[in-house]
């Protein structure tokens, strides 16, 4: 079993994630804040929180000329050359889709899709493992140099005996797509009973990134893996980039997540993001769609055009709530959104399909070969527990008892249905080719559906950042 599974028993995962997750401590500790960074962004502060916002500004990053003392510096390429140097807080004007940056005790920073306030409402470490994977976090910027040379460190983790997952940065420039691994991850290897049996730390790597097309530039940080940016070299300026498009803040599982997919752009809201233009924010967290109520104040207060909660697949795998919890949590959920984002549209995606939890309560467990399947109950007549089915009859329910002409409901059947159950690799997850049928099919809906959600999806405002 991959230690990216999401549905694996959390106990099991302790000792492992315990390793692979070092102590960080937030920028503002660190001594950084608003007024010498010099950035617009700012990040949730606590539970009430204002109007946070994952977007930075247009300004014009400082500039460094060599070392300390001025000299001109060799490139990737042996030549001296002037070099314009990011590193430290100054990553915060170039990050996009991240809750917050925090000062790593190694150096660098790293990208948090869950800010600290409410990562310590639930500390738990697949939750950990999770929101510290970046998927659909971008690095965003614009350069006159043809090359920009990245240092960061990224940790993974494999089975004793088997290759580690490959860990790939995606950048994107003027429609072309490059693929760019980093070659030398941290790697936590485990053995089948958890328990760690060796440990590889590797020293940050330098990778050059062509940058030498027209437009912006975005790299993708990885999905799968934690990764602590260092630095972001240049031969000319770099420029933030503003984000363009449909502002598009999605709540899911790991379906959403896509830790399986094979890049960080394949995973299926990133790769509809991209097909549509839109500006996504993603908070997806494999194992972790739970109707959180600090996750229902993050999307509150991260100002969208359009939010999606695909909502059903882990209460019944986790067997984390009754139908008596599931329908009260569903309307404290979207209460929460409404308070800050009253009139903005907002789509209930059910679960796919699903057959072993179709009409099956859970917990999900595993056969020997690593097999999804529903846990046998003992419990007789157990009317209140939920299945996928009824999960679907009850959001439906939801949404028509509400009155709410901004509220919609999307059977996520339609984005992969009980004929395309055979591209569920585990009977859980879609594979690649799964997940790349969600991402056609929901664009698809989204193109046909804008009208119904919301005018605004087609005309989005020219700047689409997150404003606080």
């Amino acid at each position: 079993m991959s230690w990216l599974d999401a549905d694996s028993d959390v106990r099991q995962c302790t000792r492992i994630l315990d390793a692979f997750i070092p102590p960080t401590r937030r920028l503002s500790d660190a001594g950084g804040s608003a007024a010498n960074t010099g950035r617009i962004s700012e990040r949730f502060s606590n539970i009430s929180g204002t109007s946070a916002t994952f977007a930075n500004s247009g300004a014009t990053l400082p500039k460094q000329t060599g070392n300390d003392s001025g000299e001109a510096q060799p490139d990737a390429r042996g030549e001296r050359t002037k070099s314009v140097i990011v590193s430290g807080v100054e990553w915060e004007a170039l990050v996009h889709g991240a809750a917050s940056l925090e000062a790593h005790t190694a150096g660098g920073v790293e990208a948090h899709r869950v800010p600290a306030w409410a990562r310590a409402q639930f500390e738990d470490p697949l939750f950990s493992l999770a929101e510290a994977c970046p998927a659909g976090v971008i690095v965003r910027f614009e350069t006159d140099s043809s090359f920009v040379t990245l240092t960061a460190a990224a940790t993974t983790a494999a089975l004793v005996g088997t290759e580690p997952t490959p860990v790939t940065l995606a950048v994107r420039q003027d429609g072309t797509e490059i693929l760019a691994p980093l070659s030398a991850p941290s790697v936590i290897f485990f053995g089948a009973d958890t328990q760690i049996v060796e440990t590889q730390l590797r020293e940050p790597e330098t990778i050059d990134i062509s940058t030498a097309g027209n437009g912006p530039v975005e790299i993708f940080l990885p999905h799968n893996a934690r990764i602590r940016l260092i630095s972001l070299q240049a031969t000319e300026n770099i420029t933030p980039a503003q984000a363009q498009g449909i502002r598009w803040t999605h709540y899911g599982s790991s379906i959403s997540h896509g830790m399986n997919a094979l890049t960080a752009t394949r995973t299926w809201p990133v790769a509809a993001a991209i097909r549509l233009g839109w500006n996504l924010q993603n908070l997806s967290y494999a194992g972790n769609a739970q109707l959180d109520g600090f996750m229902a104040r993050m999307i509150r207060d991260s100002p969208a055009d359009l939010i999606t909660l695909k909502v059903g697949i882990n209460l019944i795998n986790s067997d984390s709530m009754r139908e008596r919890t599931f329908r009260p949590a569903v309307h404290a959920f979207l209460d929460t959104i409404r308070e800050g984002q009253p009139t903005t549209p907002i789509v209930l995606i059910t679960a796919v399909a699903c057959p072993i939890h179709e009409d099956s309560p859970g917990p999900v467990t595993r056969d020997p070969e690593g097999m999804a399947r529903a846990a046998n109950r003992t419990v007789e007549r157990d009317t209140g527990a939920l299945t996928l089915s009824r999960t679907r009859e009850i959001l439906e329910q939801v949404t028509v008892s509400r009155d709410d002409d901004r509220l919609h409901l999307l059977d996520g059947r339609e984005l992969f249905g009980i004929d395309d159950v055979d591209m569920l690799y585990d009977r859980l997850h879609p594979d690649q080719n799964g997940l790349d049928l969600i991402a056609q099919r929901f664009a698809d809906k989204a193109c046909t559906l804008a009208e119904e959600w919301g005018s605004t999806l087609t005309t989005p405002a020219p700047n689409s950042e997150r404003p606080a």
